[in-house]
């Protein structure tokens, strides 16, 4: 699977990732072992790795890419 997220586009997706880390650890006390924010910490993990390795499989399936295309 080819690269198809964009600087923009992986910057929000760091940024929620890291919201939504916060939310479930500390503002759902997933830290204190509730299970809502653990769950929403792990999915957390999602948002992460999309914008680190650049690569959507949403985008992948629906032929999307956020990536500027060269003139």
């Amino acid at each position: 699977m080819e690269k198809n997220v964009g600087n923009l586009d992986a910057s929000l997706r760091f940024l929620l990732g890291i919201f939504l880390l916060w939310l479930g650890l500390f503002l759902m006390k997933g830290i204190n072992g509730n299970l809502w924010g653990i769950l929403v910490a792990l999915i957390s993990i999602a948002p992460f790795t999309f914008s680190l390795t650049r690569k959507c499989p949403i985008f992948h399936f629906f032929h999307i890419s956020s990536i500027p295309k060269k003139t």
